[in-house]
């Protein structure tokens, strides 16, 4: 139970005082009005909330923002192409490389609206590839291109990535191999092999060449399907034939359609057949580009710890994976191959000349007659020749 006390100044409000039940609670607001309902404005009807004003600050703030990154861009763009101008003069490449470096780390390059000029910038780096080689810029052309190789993804494009996968190869594998180092060597060794191991077989990669479309002849289009026959029909009362298209039409119609098919087909043959050609381009390249490393690697064949690595790798090439190269190509790795064997073959005899030169005259005796065929029958011989072996003794002693 609840002890309630309530007043009202109006007379029909009862004093209530005492304890009630709880279940009596309800009975308190008997006397009071009905609740007012409040209109509900539909969704529909309901202002949309008001924008705060933009203040003239804000405006600014924007306005000097874009302008600011539009001019970042257009000197991104500009700088590109002053680098493009001055990479391929061998005196400046050192410092222009290290310039292009510092604009690749900064992260200012996109590959939107600078992956373009940034790859005509790399082109134009690689047009004497003499200067890629050259001992007082081999470290350049390494460093950059180490960093482009960094910042692929985000720098270029999809379809520009495999040209200049070659030119990281050319930059940076090709220039590693000329070092001092037997560890350092081996590594980049082992790294070729897999570039090689990677290639597709060339005669199954190589697209043969599709067949041409023949144009149509002139002056005769393309024979358009023959409609079916028509079937007989009443007469038309109303005139609806006339709304429907004719016979002649529905033959203009098709003969347009065919004409247009044809086209989308040669211009899809005609895509087809560049694109195919430029893989077989990219892929000569690579080719090309592992080939090179190979035969710079023959170049340390000249360093003793160099020698036995460049055999095993040469070896293996060119008896198990000459299928992956062009033609040109495997006529390049025998080359190769065939240096690596003479140069083997002298190796071998000079260690036989060392050899022969260190023994004694017994030994090279003993050599001598370990081979022959000497009589071990007792009371065989005459008066010099025993059949005992006192011959060699006479030899022996002779010399």
């Amino acid at each position: 139970c609840l002890r309630v006390a309530a007043s009202c100044s109006t007379p029909s409000t009862v004093w209530f005082s005492g304890w009630l039940p709880a279940s009596d609670m309800s009975r308190i607001f008997e006397t009071l009005p009905p609740p007012k309902s409040l209109p509900v404005t539909p969704a529909s009807e309901m202002a949309p909330p008001t924008k705060r004003p933009r203040t003239g600050e804000e405006t600014f703030a924007e306005t000097t923002t874009k302008s600011t990154r539009d001019s970042a861009d257009d000197q991104v763009a500009s700088s590109l192409k002053k680098l493009e101008s001055h990479i391929g003069n061998k005196s400046k490449f050192r410092k222009v490389a290290g310039l292009t470096v510092q604009l690749l780390e900064s992260g200012s390059v996109e590959r939107s609206k600078h992956g373009k000029s940034l790859m005509q910038v790399l082109e134009a780096s690689m047009s004497e590839k003499e200067n890629v080689h050259d001992p007082a810029l081999r470290l350049d052309y390494r460093a950059l291109f180490m960093t482009v190789e960094k910042h692929m993804a985000e720098c270029f494009a999809k379809p520009d990535r495999p040209q200049v996968a070659v030119w990281v190869l050319r930059a940076v594998l090709q220039n590693e191999l000329n070092t001092d180092d037997n560890y350092e060597f081996n590594k980049v060794l082992a790294r070729l092999k897999a570039h090689i191991e990677k290639l597709p077989d060339w005669e199954e990669f190589v697209p043969q060449p599709l067949p041409a479309i023949p144009p149509p002849p002139p002056g005769e289009p393309p024979v358009a399907p023959t409609p079916p026959p028509a079937e007989a029909t009443e007469e038309d009362p109303f005139g609806l034939e006339s709304l429907m298209p004719s016979k002649k039409q529905e033959e203009e119609a098709a003969v347009q359609a065919a004409i247009m098919a044809q086209k989308m087909a040669a211009k899809m043959a005609a895509a087809e057949a560049r694109a195919a050609e430029r893989a077989a381009q990219i892929l000569d390249d690579r080719c090309d580009a592992l080939v090179a490393c190979l035969e710079e690697s023959h170049r340390q064949y000249r360093k003793a710890w160099a020698q036995t690595a460049v055999d095993m790798l040469v070896g293996n090439v060119h008896e198990n994976m000459a299928h992956k190269f062009s033609p040109k190509h495997r006529e390049r790795i025998r080359q190769v191959y065939n240096a690596v064997k003479e140069a083997q073959t002298r190796r071998r005899q000079a260690a036989r000349r060392e050899v022969n030169r260190d023994r004694t005259t017994f030994e090279r005796a003993q050599k001598k007659y370990a081979g022959m065929d000497i009589s071990v029958r007792k009371a065989v011989g005459n008066s010099t020749v025993d059949g005992r072996g006192e011959s060699c003794a006479h030899d022996i002693n002779g010399m």
